[in-house]
């Protein structure tokens, strides 16, 4: 049974049915606003018997990727969405088509644009232009959409929506997480709903799968506020709350409003989108009036064939049949003839370029000028680069020299396929052990000079940084004296009552994953990566400016 106090509504746990579905999911991909990386979402998701869950990530769909293949991988279902501030003011937005995915991408991109690095600067006519196969999810508080629902320009704003998103795609979003002062404004959201006879939606706004994560959620908010643990006050979340809860759960949480948790259900319903309908298509290159992709293919294999073989045997014609046939049925005629003509003009301006990998086992490849070893003849397994039983597509790696022979390269395709039709995709950076605990430090101490500043204060030793196991086994001696914080993070050093003692096993603990990776921040552009596309690189990911001319894909 759950007991609520004063003022809460009275609910009790029971076996209620599964409608439920958590639509908003914040992941570590939205960089110090949430902890848990989508995987962990996605399987905390599974063990609580969910079917469907949304990731909305802030001003970026940067988690959906991996939340797709995990998703699909557990036997469930990953919505895609995002966070984004119009006119300053946040909006839950989740995709319920390919139509809506495609502006989503074209909206979030548009505000990238425009706005410095980690920020994205949007207005009501760019989220009126590009509503279409959205569904919107209006919240309450500071800086969201509905704000105190108690200013004028509340039912305005309301209006707005409605006339952009029309019946069924524009949902009042509540959440409740135990705290008196949520409760206040989730009161005031379900009256001014009842008014304005939009429908309800709950949502628990999770920051982390778990409710131990908490903490480290913590640690990120001091990091994105630029303060500590000690400073930041009510800037933190107040309690746990904020984690994936049972469909029961939330059942009891709102059962004064039941059609709010049932809401979720024909959401989800209604999103029947998934990264698998995403629809990409490669960029043309211009073949012969009249010739279709595969059969320019054919031509530029037979006429490359017949220079590097000068006879072509049976053995030789068999084998292209074969590669051409595969790669006619997979629909990659297009993919080959952009590096042949990115070769091409490598050659054309005596940049030396070599293909290198599994593409040196196809005699496709060869013929055109890719790669320089013969497969055929060295009795390579074309199977090894190419399958159709893999389902996967090729990967043609191109080594360029580096410098400005390189950025000549970048700079042709940026040319070739136009500014919507490329771009460079995005690293994600992430912290070094070394980096992660100076900057957990830095949250925990107010005096700098007394963080670890070296490998070896650190405890870190090469064995403990590449290791495939968890590094934090060999921290174990380690150890960093900090003026005092809560007891919350700490205990007693057992040696004075003004010292604490966090041990870095704990700092670790914020950052590392057991498989010894490491917390996701913020992202760069890649050395020498370029993306295109037929229907546009904004279509597929948002894009965001580089320090380059060319834009960089943050998918």
């Amino acid at each position: 049974m759950f007991a609520c106090s004063a003022g809460w509504p009275t609910v009790y746990m029971t076996d209620a049915p599964g409608s439920y579905v958590e639509l908003r999911c914040c992941s570590a991909f939205s960089f110090l606003a949430g902890t848990s990386l989508p995987e962990d979402l996605v399987a905390q998701a599974a063990l609580l018997q969910y079917d469907t869950v949304g990731i909305i990530d802030r001003d970026g769909v940067y988690g959906a990727p991996r939340a797709f293949r995990a998703a699909r991988s557990g036997g469930l279902r990953a919505l895609v969405g995002a966070d984004v501030a119009i006119a300053g003011r946040r909006l839950g937005l989740l995709v319920a088509e390919c139509r809506g995915y495609r502006n989503l991408c074209r909206l979030v991109t548009r505000g990238k644009l425009r706005a410095p690095k980690g920020q994205c600067d949007l207005g009501w006519d760019d989220l009126e232009e590009h509503a279409g196969g959205l569904v919107a999810l209006v919240p309450g508080g500071d800086e969201n959409m509905l704000g105190t629902v108690e200013g004028p320009e509340v039912f305005p704003r309301l209006d707005r929506l409605r006339s952009m998103f029309g019946a069924g795609q524009l949902y009042v979003e509540i959440n409740r997480h135990l705290e008196r002062q949520q409760e206040d404004l989730t009161r005031r959201l379900i009256a001014m709903a009842a008014v304005t006879q939009l429908p309800l939606v709950a949502t628990n706004d999770v920051r982390h799968a778990r409710p131990e994560d908490r903490r480290l959620l913590d640690v990120f908010t001091c990091l994105r506020l630029k303060t500590t643990l000690d400073g930041a006050g009510r800037r933190l979340v107040r309690n746990a709350e904020r984690h994936l809860k049972a469909a029961r759960e939330m059942h009891a949480l709102f059962r004064d409003v039941p059609e709010a948790v049932d809401n979720t259900r024909r959401i989800a319903d209604r999103c029947t989108f998934t990264l698998g309908d995403l629809g990409y298509r490669f960029p043309r290159v211009a073949p012969p009036l009249g010739a279709s992709a595969i059969g320019y293919l054919r031509e530029l294999v037979e006429r490359g064939a017949r220079d590097r073989y000068r006879k072509i045997t049976s053995r030789v014609r068999a084998q292209l049949e074969h590669e051409l046939g595969v790669i006619d049925r997979l629909d990659l005629a297009g993919y080959f003839l952009i590096v042949w003509d990115i070769g091409e003009f490598c050659r054309s301006q005596g940049i030396l370029a070599q293909g290198r990998g599994s593409a040196a086992n196809s005699a496709v490849c060869y013929a055109l000028g890719i790669t320089a070893v013969d497969p055929i003849g060295m009795e390579l397994l074309f199977e090894r680069f190419l399958s159709e039983e893999r389902g996967e597509w090729p990967d043609i790696d191109l080594d360029l020299p580096s410098g400005d022979r390189r950025e000549a390269v970048i700079q042709y395709v940026y040319r070739r396929y136009g500014t919507q039709g490329a771009a460079r995709p995005a690293n994600v950076v992430r912290y070094r052990p070394r980096s992660a605990v100076r900057e957990a430090g830095k949250v925990l101490a107010s005096a700098p000079n007394r963080l670890p500043g070296s490998r070896r204060a650190c405890g870190l030793s090469s064995f403990g940084i590449r290791t495939t196991r968890c590094p934090i086994s060999w921290l174990r001696l380690a150890s960093i004296q900090l003026p005092h914080v809560s007891d919350y993070w700490s205990s007693s050093c057992g040696e004075c009552r003004t010292c604490r003692v966090i041990s870095v096993n704990t700092l670790a603990a914020w950052y590392w994953r057991p498989d010894g990776s490491t917390r996701s921040f913020h992202s760069s552009l890649r050395r020498c990566q370029v993306v295109s596309s037929f229907s546009g690189t904004r279509t597929i990911a948002p894009t965001s400016a580089s320090s380059r001319s060319i834009s960089s894909a943050s998918g």
